[in-house]
């Protein structure tokens, strides 16, 4: 794609002419006047785009995109999708998932003694009619809420690891049942099937030391 300079206003108008030659010139442009580091991993070949700090990462060809910060690392996954980043693992994903984990003491993740495991699953209204392809609308549907469940599982990098224990949560953040996790070698692996929780899915869990 090629941005015109024909337009109201100043703003300009994007052509795309499909071959991708276009972003490859101004990827590298953006390199070379030291908006983009050179070690940013943009490649229009590749179908990848990543930000000038390098946190956020779109993997275009994949349909994954991934965040890594000190305090928040996670990943927007297809089924069976995978992702390694810094102190975050995903070692797999029954459906397609946002799959994060997140600090709540202020640290960092391998540092933090409580952390929030996200698994934000599909979630439509019962009811809900659209298309095959979900772009249009064809009836609302209505509450209450229903929500994919699936089996994702997860290693965090911890100094805590061996004392950390694991809670599904519920809307309200309060706690609604443990669930088992290991820990070995300063890593946390967490397993959790959504479908298995006594007291219905949970999109949140806590890992902390009590």
């Amino acid at each position: 794609m090629v941005a015109s300079g024909e337009g109201i206003g100043g703003m300009a108008s994007v052509i795309d002419r499909g071959d991708g030659s276009d972003l490859t010139r101004v990827i590298s442009l953006l390199k070379k006047k030291g908006v983009l580091p050179a070690e940013n991993k943009s490649s229009a070949a590749k179908e990848i785009y990543q930000s000038d700090t390098g946190e956020i990462t779109l993997f275009a060809a994949e349909s994954q995109f991934t965040l890594v910060t000190p305090r928040a690392e996670g990943a927007l996954l297809k089924e069976g999708g995978r992702a390694s980043l810094q102190a975050l693992r995903l070692v797999g994903t029954t459906c397609a998932a946002s799959i994060a984990v997140l600090v709540l003491d202020a640290k960092a993740i391998p540092e933090s003694k409580r952390l929030l495991l996200v698994y934000a699953t599909d979630a439509v209204n019962s009811g809900l009619e659209t298309s095959p392809d979900r772009v249009t609308l064809v009836h609302p549907g209505e509450l209450p809420i229903l929500v994919e469940t699936g089996t994702v599982t997860a290693e965090i990098k911890n100094a805590s690891a061996p004392s950390m224990k694991c809670y599904a949560l519920g809307m309200d953040g309060r706690r609604r049942e443990a669930v088992s996790l290991e820990a070995a070698d300063g890593l946390i692996r967490v397993k959790v099937d959504t479908a298995s929780l006594t007291k219905g899915p949970a999109l949140f869990f806590e890992l902390g030391v009590d």
